[in-house]
């Protein structure tokens, strides 16, 4: 028999392999250990985890369930499944393995906040903000306490709060500038900022106390502020340093984006017969708006989602998603996982994707989706939801370049270079024609400044692809459409249309050249 000694030693070891990511290793020592310790609940934890961490969910699933079901009242445990759970999309099974863990403990800090995040993320912002109020509550001093406080705050339009804990976040926790820059996204540093956030993020990045990851939300901060107080020289200084510093730390994978659309494009103009086995068996009708960011698609949601019976999900990547879970882009060629899906009986890509939106809770018929990229996956819609309706908005390519470029869009790695910008806005129209070639009647592609200029006109034609009924109030979206905008447009929601929007780059054209 181990020691009390022994025991600690080999833990140790299986700890700190946990902590430099040698999850096999974690596995595997932990299993020899379990032999002269069965069910030894650390153990159990930690293989768990490390399956978590290896993508491997359902091992670690089964571990969870194995370890809790020897002991229900271990809320490490039951936290950390809640986390599988997660990774899962099992959304509701996740909040309800949370909610059971804080019945049980109500102060424990750990379950509080995942499950006041997940309610963040399902758009449930008051009873996310309520959660957020009693961890602070508990600890005042957690700054992502504060800062996830101030995204559920915009989200519901409620700017001063927004802006008081993102100050607080960025007071408790310098280091976490992402806060600084969402202040900058509300504030008007000419007309309007009365906590003098200017002073803060210059005297921040002068102190020179800030790591050089954190330094990019600022720098795009400052850009922003010099922009509002119409100093284009020096707003640009600024884009730029973001830009560049974000490149710096973090290599570009653009290679993977043009492998992706040779592959798709591939397989569509194949010789393939793609003809779908299962029937559609769905209540929703879906309408897809997409196009590259920045691009005016929250714009045209807002003005979309307007309209009766409709709801938007915003930005959600949930159809991309199902499309990677069913169908293999690693290997030389997509035909064999795509007509595995073809042939099935169930239409796996739409019961998926339907699954992973549930936890929105939809109670209206039309469900506008505004994941942007959905462009490259056109082809996918037509086979797996052919009655949906799909929309491409099209941005002249300076101002959407320079919109790209002047804004923090760490989920997408090729904005923060400007040939990588150019390079995926060409790829966008490569997929956008080859798409109008082969679905010339699926997609409706509208021109931003067509829908700026002409708004009643373009949306007419718009309301009649979508068959939906048109009325003079979508144009109102600003004052009537309150459904939350998780994207960097969200302080342009409760404004009307705006001219001002279709020359920004003139001011900066020299600046480039």
């Amino acid at each position: 028999m181990l020691s009390n000694n022994e025991i600690k030693e080999k833990t140790n070891i299986i700890l700190n392999h946990f902590k430099v990511g040698n999850f096999e290793n974690v596995i595997s020592l932990s299993n020899k250990l379990l032999k002269e310790l069965p069910n030894h609940e650390y153990l159990l934890n930690m293989i768990g985890m490390s399956y978590h961490r290896l993508n491997q969910l359902e091992k670690a699933e089964d571990i969870f369930v194995k370890a809790i079901s020897r002991n229900k009242a271990n809320v490490i445990l039951r936290l950390n499944y809640s986390m599988v759970l997660k990774s899962q999309e099992r959304i509701s099974d996740a909040i309800q393995e949370l909610e059971n863990i804080i019945k049980r403990e109500p102060n424990y800090i750990p379950a509080i906040n995942n499950l006041a995040n997940l309610k963040k993320d399902n758009g449930e912002f008051n009873d996310a903000i309520e959660l957020f109020k009693k961890l602070i509550n508990l600890n005042p001093k957690i700054a992502t306490a504060h800062y996830n406080l101030s995204i559920c705050y915009q989200q519901i339009r409620e700017k001063e709060k927004s802006i008081k804990h993102a100050k607080l976040a960025s007071d408790l926790d310098e280091s976490l500038t992402i806060a600084d820059q969402t202040i900058s996204m509300l504030t008007n540093y000419k007309t309007n900022d009365p906590i003098n956030h200017f002073k803060t993020i210059n005297d921040k990045i002068k102190s020179n106390k800030i790591k050089q990851e954190s330094l990019t939300p600022l720098f795009f901060a400052l850009g922003k502020a010099y922009e509002d107080k119409e100093d284009f020289e020096n707003a640009f200084k600024y884009y730029s340093k973001a830009n560049l510093n974000y490149r710096d730390i973090n290599q570009s994978k653009f290679y993977l984006e043009r492998e992706e659309y040779l592959k798709i494009k591939d397989y569509f103009e194949s010789d393939n017969e793609i003809q779908l086995n299962s029937k559609i068996t769905n209540n929703h009708k879906f309408i897809f708006i997409c196009g590259m960011p920045r691009s005016g698609t929250t714009l045209l949601e807002q003005i979309i989602s307007t309209s009766e019976n409709t709801q938007s999900l915003g930005e959600t990547n949930y159809f991309n998603k199902a499309i990677k879970k069913h169908i293999k882009f690693n290997e030389e060629s997509i035909k064999n996982s795509f007509n595995e899906c073809l042939k099935s009986e169930d239409n796996l890509i739409l019961d998926t994707y339907v699954s992973y939106i549930k936890r929105y809770n939809l109670n209206q018929k039309i469900i506008t989706d505004k994941s942007l990229l959905n462009f490259k996956y056109i082809g996918f819609l037509k086979t797996f939801l052919p009655n949906s309706k799909v929309i491409i908005l099209e941005r002249d390519f300076k101002n959407n370049f320079l919109s790209i470029f002047k804004n923090y869009l760490p989920s997408l790695h090729w904005t923060f270079d400007r040939e990588e910008i150019e390079k995926f806005y060409q790829l966008f129209l490569d997929y956008v024609r080859l798409w109008e070639r082969l679905y010339p009647s699926f997609v409706h592609r509208v021109k931003y400044e067509e829908l700026i200029e002409n708004s009643e006109q373009i949306t007419k034609k718009l309301f009649s692809f979508c068959e939906l009924d048109w009325n003079k109030n979508v144009l109102n979206y600003h004052q009537l459409n309150k459904a939350p905008i998780r994207t960097a447009s969200n302080n342009q929601a409760d404004k009307p249309i705006y001219k001002s929007s279709l020359d920004k780059y003139s001011k900066f054209q020299k600046f480039f050249e």
